[in-house]
């Protein structure tokens, strides 16, 4: 790992070379928090090399890459009412599954979790119970929430270790909306330095996932299950096309969706860190849309009718549920 001394001097050293590239276009704010957070990633970057493991990055993954067209699958309760010849049209194409939507019968291209140690128990039961469907589909963990760092991969045991992955997402906590933007346009349009293994995480797994799909080359990005009108879930409804993790999501995200069950999801509130407040995912998806999607020429698509992000963006033609 990078010690103190020699973490300083990389940060002095990449924010004299961004300020370089830009040719002074650029503010110290602004290139301070992105030479930091290039030392914290690259530390984690050096954590999952030193235990052998995987990188979630284009190359890595490319070979599961089937399509331009990437579904990326919420949990709202719209995704109970995609019907069997959707899901047929969905599986010609490419999606990624993320956390609970282990719940759902379909087997998505990629799955990426988001799990904690502090939810190892529940990772457990949950993969053993889909052992078979998701055996061979790459499965990606967020190395930040798994703090990998500290944590290794020794509680993976249970996964199949040639189709584990680690993200290791950027964050850039403490940007204002104009700063973020200017931030992701600089970094997406290789006005600042950009690696292969670029992500960012930033309010909800949503921006994760949408800027997974551009680090894969998507032309086109399809949601479905983003509805955040409330905090419901579709694994709380009755579906043919559920299974047993149900049983294990059920408790506490009952419990979550009892006591907010008539307010927007959660994370279209502002989120307090310490003396920080953060942008929520609406405003957050605004940003990623206008500095990062429009720019590369990325398509995306609502197929929820009754999402909150259909004021920015168009339904998908093929169906809008």
């Amino acid at each position: 790992m990078l010690s103190k001394v020699s973490k300083k001097i990389k940060i002095l050293l990449l924010i004299i070379k961004v300020k370089l590239k830009t040719n002074f276009n650029i503010s110290f704010k602004l290139a301070k928090f992105y030479s930091r957070w290039e030392v914290i990633s690259d530390s984690i970057d050096d954590s999952i090399e030193f235990h052998n493991c995987n990188k979630a990055t284009f190359k890595n993954l490319c070979k599961f890459k089937k399509s331009n067209t990437l579904f990326i699958l919420g949990s709202g309760p719209s995704i109970n009412l995609v019907n069997d010849q959707n899901w047929e049209k969905i599986a010609k194409a490419d999606s990624i599954g993320f956390n609970k939507f282990m719940a759902h019968n379909f087997v998505p291209t990629f799955y990426h979790s988001e799990a904690e140690m502090s939810y190892l128990d529940t990772t457990i039961e949950v993969f053993n119970i889909r052992e078979k469907d998701f055996k061979n589909i790459p499965i990606i963990f967020n190395a930040w929430h798994w703090d990998i760092i500290n944590n290794g991969i020794k509680d993976l045991d249970f996964l199949n270790k040639e189709n584990l992955y680690f993200s290791n997402p950027r964050r850039y906590t403490g940007l204002n909306e104009n700063e973020l933007s200017d931030m992701l346009y600089k970094i997406y349009n290789n006005i600042l330095y950009r690696k292969e293994t670029f992500l960012f995480h930033h309010s909800s797994s949503l921006i994760l996932m949408i800027t997974f799909a551009v680090m894969m080359k998507y032309k086109e990005i399809v949601l479905i299950g983003f509805d955040l009108y409330d905090n419901n879930y579709f694994y709380l409804e009755k579906n043919l096309h559920l299974n047993d993790c149900v049983n294990v999501f059920y408790k506490k995200s009952y419990d979550t969706y009892t006591a907010n069950k008539t307010k927007q999801h959660l994370t279209t509130q502002v989120e307090k860190v310490g003396d920080i407040s953060e942008n929520n995912t609406i405003d957050t998806f605004k940003i990623v849309k206008k500095s990062v999607l429009d720019p590369l020429e990325i398509k995306i698509y609502s197929a929820s009718k009754k999402s909150l992000l259909n004021e920015f963006i168009d339904p998908y033609e093929n169906f809008f549920v």
